[in-house]
């Protein structure tokens, strides 16, 4: 074992020791502190337009009243609840009861949409709001139909209605349970027992009611169903498969993300709602937009997956436009923008990058993080976003942008004793020394490098001047970990601890590989490999600059093509048509010297449309 790989090893063990749990900070709107900043203070009565049906569409829902403006607004806001557009949707219930102030529905809607969506958790502020409106829903629930009542029923048992307990004591994850019982009767009663005309919302609140129990743990890395998702998928399949309601927006949104954790063969069930949403999903919902993407990505159609992302991106601009010049401003909706487009665009990103499309990648990847970097301070949860710039210059192994990138931050001294209570982005500062140690292994010193030295002198001088430069970013790599590790900062769906363990690998085979280390890098390349199967399921991956394309590039320079090409042959079984795996396949079964070498190279320049073909060393 190199000293290098020893030492990294054992300083990153120890700076991981304590862990950080599964916080999914990505998903918190603001830091907890800052309550004063919760859409659900106040921002949820600014007022909102009432948009055409040209804009957010035909859906209905009709409820309890005999103002069509009410109606029009209650409408809306179920459109944008179901586009988790929980903000646009609280301001377009609360304008159907400005509208008419008996409209018990309207007030359930506000309470709805207070309690999040399924990447956004319930914060105090919103589970105060929630309390208050789902009473108000309560006080005029005499005025309102059969099936409205059910629902208003349903929602204060979401939060305890009836309870004197302080809002912020009530425990969102109990109250989940008792609604999603609550809204089972819904469905009973106005989706089953309706034959005729079935509700399909209450199939839909019904469905993401069970989703919420266990957010994104739907299936396990197995692919083996919770018993949650099997009875969501029985709704909303019952729903889909009626004529009438195959259409749906909300159904088929929620049956896309019940399906794409699953394996290959559910995630592809899918594809009929991906259809749909590309050629329905009102401009104003981009979230809507976005969504086909994840099914696209799972089946491998990467085409579909740029079209839908540049479809959301394009939803997304109207809204940004918004929050100039400040985000500060009443029209700026700054959860759907800070974080809803910095995914659409990060998504576009690796759409792009599997194309090989370095230009598209490099604009795409300063546009994600210049809009997180917007955002940041409200909303914490975006700091995995500042790594995108680092992720995708490495994957294609442009190492002078690499050592282009500015720091997050100034950065402080890694071996000061408060290093890490001086670092305000913590995740963001690893990742950037990840950046610059990969950038020090390619200024390795090659064997002709060394023999163009000369003296031993200078050929001493040459490896020092290296060993030191990597030794201190990598130590800097290290001390930054510990400090992600102390803290809550999360990556996605994953904690961004376990996501830096791949990362430590990855590094360390990039080193190995570099000083001509080949087992070692093989060997580090494998551990990579290890740690990143048990990541958590996100769309796109949290890692993914895949680790198999790593492992299979260094067996391959190795001269194992036939390892290789199991590695490669995986890799496409997980992520179908990932370009830089077709790379890969094709090189091995060259080496191999088989036959089936020229259809795999048409295959992979069917993916590839980069003016420069990947290189096995940087991959």
């Amino acid at each position: 074992m190199s000293r290098f790989r020893f030492a990294s090893t054992l300083a990153f063990a120890f700076s991981l020791a304590a862990g950080a749990q599964h916080t999914m900070v990505m998903h918190t709107p603001e830091s907890p502190e800052s309550r004063e900043q919760s859409l659900c203070a106040s921002a949820w009565q600014r007022p909102i337009e009432l948009f055409p049906p040209s804009l957010i569409g035909n859906f209905t829902h009709p409820v309890s009243t005999r103002k069509p403006k009410a109606q029009a607004y209650f409408d809306q806001g179920l459109m944008f609840y179901y586009g988790f557009d929980t903000l646009s949707a609280m301001q377009s219930f609360h304008a159907a009861t400005q509208e008419d102030p008996n409209l018990a529905m309207g007030y359930w809607g506000v309470a709805l949409a207070a309690g999040g969506d399924l990447n956004i958790p319930i914060n105090d502020p919103c589970m105060e709001l929630a309390v208050k409106q789902s009473r108000l829903a309560l006080q005029n629930r005499s005025s309102a139909n059969a099936r409205d009542q059910a629902y208003v029923d349903a929602i204060a048992r979401r939060y305890a209605t009836d309870s004197t307990e302080p809002a912020e004591d009530r425990d969102p994850k109990q109250l989940a349970v008792r609604y999603m019982l609550a809204t089972r009767g819904v469905y009973d009663r106005w989706f089953t027992g309706e034959p005729s005309q079935p509700d399909p919302d209450a199939a839909a609140m019904y469905a993401v009611a069970l989703m919420n129990l266990r957010p994104w743990l739907w299936w396990t890395i197995w692919g083996t169903k919770s018993n949650e998702i099997e009875l969501a998928l029985q709704a909303l399949e019952a729903g889909l498969s009626k004529p009438q309601l195959k259409n749906h927006l909300g159904l088929n949104h929620f049956y896309i993300h019940a399906t794409e954790e699953g394996p290959y063969s559910a995630a592809i069930k899918a594809l009929p709602s991906a259809d749909l949403l590309m050629q329905a999903a009102p401009e104003r919902t981009p979230h809507l937009r976005h969504m086909p993407a994840h099914t696209y990505l799972r089946h491998g159609d990467w085409d579909k997956v740029v079209q839908a992302n540049l479809r959301a991106v394009a939803a997304d601009q109207w809204w940004k436009n918004r929050c100039e010049p400040s985000i500060e401003a009443e029209t700026c909706n700054p959860l759907l923008v800070g974080h809803y487009r910095s995914h659409d665009l990060l998504f576009l990103g690796v759409g792009y990058s599997n194309f090989g499309l370095w230009d598209n990648v490099r604009d795409t990847a300063d546009k994600v993080e210049d809009n997180a970097k917007r955002f940041i301070a409200q909303q914490p949860g975006l700091e995995h976003y500042l790594t995108t710039r680092v992720m995708m210059y490495t994957h294609f192994g442009k190492w002078k942008d690499v050592a282009a990138i500015p720091p997050p931050q100034p950065l402080p001294d890694p071996h000061s004793p408060t290093y890490c209570n001086k670092l305000t982005f913590k995740l963001a500062t690893a990742m950037y020394y990840f950046g610059q140690t990969m950038v020090d292994a390619e200024a390795f010193p090659t064997a002709a490098q060394l023999a163009a030295a000369g003296s031993p002198d200078r050929k001493n001088a040459l490896q020092h001047a290296n060993d030191k430069r990597m030794i201190d970013d990598l130590f800097a790599f290290n001390q930054a970990s510990s400090c992600v590790a102390d803290s809550d900062v999360g990556w996605g769906n994953n904690t961004a601890t376990s996501i830096l363990t791949v990362v430590h690998w990855r590094l360390l085979s990039r080193i190995a590989l570099r000083q001509g280390a080949m087992q070692e890098a093989i060997e580090d390349a494998r551990q990579a490999v290890q740690m990143e199967d048990l990541l958590n399921y996100d769309e796109p991956p949290g890692w993914y600059v895949y680790s198999r394309e790593t492992l299979g590039a260094a067996l391959l320079l190795s001269g194992d093509a036939k390892a290789a090409l199991a590695v490669f042959d995986k890799n496409l079984e997980d992520h179908p048509n990932n370009s830089r795996a077709l790379f890969g396949r094709w090189q091995a079964l060259v080496k191999l010297g088989s036959p089936e070498a020229g259809a795999a190279e048409k295959q992979f320049r069917s993916q590839w449309t980069g003016k420069e073909l990947p290189e096995l060393r940087n991959m």
